[in-house]
């Protein structure tokens, strides 16, 4: 199936959160960026009103640049655009940065019936947590997951990640950890080291509930959830790698997908527009 997008960027409207996320198939819910997955599942959890609006890999600097958002950060002299990106109707503001779009909606959304997604004094300790997650784990995963990415992305998306990616590793995307290859599984022997050193620190908190802090989810949970995720929807939930990881620490893993699927959903709106934006060719 291939996906083509029209180029254009509907402006703001409506009295809902608008998430801007990156589209692939997949899933057929149609979202699999894990960054993207931080804020949804916070929305969710939150019961917020939004709808996703999708936004191709190319088109993201217009995005910044067509609704006047700023920049996250500079990188070698150069604006760094990326998503997510949320809109508030409410207070007229864009938010880009997964950690800082929780944090925003934590403050403006308090809520009696949610859990808390940073426990007073939780700020910085989640902070500590995330990055060392990122290194560790994400950013291993990203060796295997990037051609199948490439893979599911709209043809001009699979274009520009492809570009981008290759100019990073320095090599085509199919040859950074092949599978059968002892790339592949030096890779991966590293990514299950560090889910076992996390599982050890989760046990210290609680070691019969699923989330890190008990029987209640904070953002940091739902940072793990949103790459377990990415790697389920990416690699299928019949690869050897997602079998063994969902078995692994006392199936650890698998009781947090199971207690965080209640929130792993795209808005009905967010699909309509999808199918309404997008050409699809078998």
């Amino acid at each position: 199936m291939t996906i083509e997008l029209q180029p254009t960027i509907p402006p703001p409207s409506g009295n809902k959160i608008i998430l801007y996320d990156l589209p692939g198939h997949a899933a057929s819910d149609v979202a699999w960026s894990p960054n993207t997955w931080k804020v949804r599942f916070v929305l969710n959890l939150k019961g917020l009103d939004y709808r996703t609006v999708w936004i191709e890999y190319p088109d993201i600097a217009q995005l910044y640049q067509q609704l006047g958002i700023p920049s996250r950060e500079n990188r070698d002299g150069k604006p760094l655009y990326g998503l997510p990106v949320i809109y508030d109707p409410s207070t007229s503001r864009y938010i880009g940065d997964s950690l800082v779009i929780a944090q925003y909606l934590e403050d403006t959304y308090p809520s009696t019936i949610s859990p808390p997604l940073f426990p007073i004094g939780s700020r910085g300790l989640q902070a500590m947590f995330i990055d060392i997650f990122i290194q560790t784990i994400s950013d291993p995963l990203h060796s295997i997951t990037s051609e199948f990415a490439m893979r599911q992305l709209p043809p001009r998306s699979s274009q520009y990640y492809r570009s981008r990616r290759e100019a990073r590793y320095g090599c085509r995307l199919e040859d950074i950890a092949p599978v059968g290859t002892e790339r592949r599984k030096a890779v991966w022997d590293g990514v299950r080291a560090g889910f076992k050193s996390f599982h050890k620190w989760s046990l210290i908190a609680s070691s019969s509930q699923p989330f890190i802090t008990g029987d209640k989810p904070c953002f940091a949970d739902f940072v793990v959830a949103s790459y377990l995720t990415w790697f389920k929807r990416l690699l299928g939930e019949n690869s050897p790698e997602w079998q063994e990881l969902m078995e692994a620490e006392d199936q650890r893993w698998f009781n947090l997908m199971k207690a965080i699927s209640p929130w792993e959903r795209v808005d009905e709106e967010g699909l309509q527009l999808f199918r309404s934006t997008f050409k699809l060719k078998a």
